[in-house]
Order: C-alpha cells, then structure tokens, then sequence
C-alpha cells in the first residue's frame, strides 16, 4: 500500500443516501453517494484496497497524469470531459484500468472522439446503458464490438424491407457474411428505445445473441462505429441495440475476453490516420515536426529542482517529488535530462517546464 490512511468511515442510509470519508496522509477525501464511481469505492474500501479507494474518490487525478497529452480531455472540478462534454463514469474506470496495466488509452480517446459524432444526444446515453450491460470491447480505431446472432446460411433470422446502401439481402433477409459492410439510412432506424422490435439493424451483447440465435444460429462479432448507434430499446434488460451501420468482421467461438482487438472496419470518422506517403514523427505523429531538435533542446537546458519539487507537491505527484528529493537535495540547478531519467514522459516533462515558465 503505498498511501498512509489514518481515518476510513463508511456511511449507508435509505433516506439520505451514502458518504464514504477516508482520511489519507492527513488530507481528507469525502465522496457522496451521488458520485458515478460510489460503487467502486465502496467495494475498494470493503477490500481494504486502499489505493483503488482514493483513485475512485479522486480520478480526476490519475486521468490527468495519463491524458495530459490529449488536447480534447480536460479535467475540472474532479470532473473529466472529451471536447466540452463530461464523459461518463464507465469511461473514466477503463481509462483507468487501462493505464493501470500498462495499455495504451488511445483506443478510447478515440471511442470518444467518434462518440462526439453521433448526433443524438440520446443515442449517446443510451449507448452506455448497453455497454454497461456488453462491458466495453473496443477495436484499435475507436470502434466496438458486439454480437450477432444469424441463420445457418450466414442470413438474418428475420426479414425486413429496408433499403440497403451496403451489402446484399435475397427475400428481405440480409447476408452477413464475414468481411460483410452492412449499412442503411440513419433515418430508416427507429430511434424510440420504448419499441423493442423494431425496424434497423440490429447487435446484441453475447447472451441475448445466443438466445435469439437458438441451437441452429450461428453467431457472429461485428464492429460498430459508436457514431452510427441509433437506440438501445429498453427491452431485454438493453442487451441489444439498433444502429445504422456495421461491419462483420469474425465468426464467434467465444466470448471477446481482451480490452482491445485490432480493427477491421475504417470510416469516415478515422480523421486521424495520415495519407500513406507521408513519413510520420514516431513522438508526435505529425510529419514534418521538429521534435527531435525541440527535445534535445529542452533535456539539456536546467532548471532549479525545487521548483520541479513544488509543482509536483502542489499537483499530487508526491511520491516522484520525495524521489527527486532524495536524488538533488542541496542541488540548485539540474538538467530535464537527469529529470527525465526518472522514466517520466518527456512530453509531460514539457508542460510542467511551460507552467513553470521555463525556455528552452
């Protein structure tokens, strides 16, 4: 445990709901009920996990150490936000779990790159009741992934009269055939979540796939792009969705068990890819970038380690300030090089020297 709690006082009731209060290296954290992350902190702080508890009650402060590069994620008021929008708490714990393990969070600051471009409100909302329900599968790009239950001859269990802009159907059954784009009309899916069968296309979580399929179904994985859902229908506990696009991309023979799986379905919301030809920074991403003569340049100028130690105090990285502590006690000047071989990003290493108003 690499965190002091002196205090932890858990309090539930009916009438006035719950408060979890956890004194920690003598700072107070307190955490209502009302807070999306209660739950998780209550199991934390039941499994005497108390790293797990302080990051549920504050995660605000991991998100910003693991996503201060991204431009569109901001943190306020222990609030995290994608371009403006606050972004729900399902999100915010597999950031979390992601960088906790070691895994890349690009894949869902894409997912919610591409979230930011459905555009219903309403669709976006109800999209995270059924990943709640599906846990949330994505793909490389952004995308996520669900199931799909078929006929034996890879055609869909039900007909319907829809007008296809992609793929084939013969006698109003579409073909789902793996490598299979799929795709309608936005407009020709029902949006009303209060009407469980209905007209669209449509994915499931695994369980209500199999059961829809029966014995002689075959299931099948598509990607969806998160921008194409059209509604979750609150039938079937929102184990299924309707959405106006999808690509089948695998045959299922079990259940999807890893965080990420690389993609196969590319739309016009992958606005980040670069064109082919163009040879790209391995730091930024950007061609044509002066990266490498801007890093060299900031690891050899100096700066005063005590002011490194400040900031880092003030913004709860206490436990590299107390490293760089013991390392340049009585120094009064330092380069970001002798920094940076603490294994700190050189990029976050930047933005704390621009706070701290240094030139490099």
């Amino acid at each position: 445990m690499s965190v002091n709690v002196q205090s932890a006082i858990l309090s539930l009731s009916e009438e006035h709901g719950g408060a979890l209060s956890v004194i920690a290296d003598n700072v107070r954290h307190t955490m209502r009920s009302e807070n999306p992350m209660f739950g998780q902190a209550v199991e934390a702080y039941r499994n005497e996990d108390w790293d797990s508890v302080l990051r549920y009650m504050n995660p605000e402060n991991s998100v910003r150490q693991y996503l201060f590069e991204f431009e569109d994620v901001k943190v306020e008021n222990g609030q995290v936000f994608f371009a403006g929008s606050n972004v729900h708490s399902l999100c915010v714990d597999r950031i979390l779990q992601f960088c906790d393990s070691g895994f890349n969070p690009m894949p869902l600051v894409r997912f919610l790159s591409k979230l930011q471009k459905n555009p219903s409100r309403r669709s976006v909302e109800e999209l995270y009741r059924f990943l709640e329900r599906n846990e949330l599968t994505v793909t490389t790009n952004g995308n996520f992934l669900a199931y799909k239950a078929l006929r034996p001859d890879m055609y869909s269990i039900t007909s319907g009269t829809v007008k296809l802009l992609k793929g084939s159907e013969k006698d109003g059954r579409i073909f789902n055939g793996v490598g299979e784009e799929i795709q309608v009309y936005r407009n020709n899916v029902d949006d009303d979540a209060n009407r469980g069968c209905s007209y669209g296309l449509h994915a499931g979580t695994l369980e209500y796939a199999q059961g829809f399929g029966g014995h002689d179904g075959v299931l099948v994985i598509v990607e969806i792009d998160p921008a194409d859902v059209v509604s979750v229908p609150h039938d079937c506990e929102c184990q299924k969705l309707r959405t106006c696009r999808y690509k089948v991309v695998d045959i299922c023979t079990q259940r999807l068990e890893n965080r990420v799986y690389d993609s196969n379905f590319q739309t016009e919301n992958d606005d980040w890819f670069e064109e082919e030809d163009e040879e790209l920074c391995d730091d930024c991403g950007y061609p044509d970038c002066e990266c490498e003569s801007d890093v060299d340049n900031f690891l050899n100028s100096s700066v005063n380690p005590n002011d490194v130690i400040g900031w880092l105090f003030k913004n709860d990285f206490d436990d590299l300030a107390v490293t760089l502590v013991s390392h340049f006690s009585g120094k009064e000047s330092v380069t970001w090089s002798e920094i940076h071989n603490f294994d700190q990003s050189i990029d976050w290493l930047m933005e704390i020297a621009e706070d701290l108003g240094c030139t490099w």
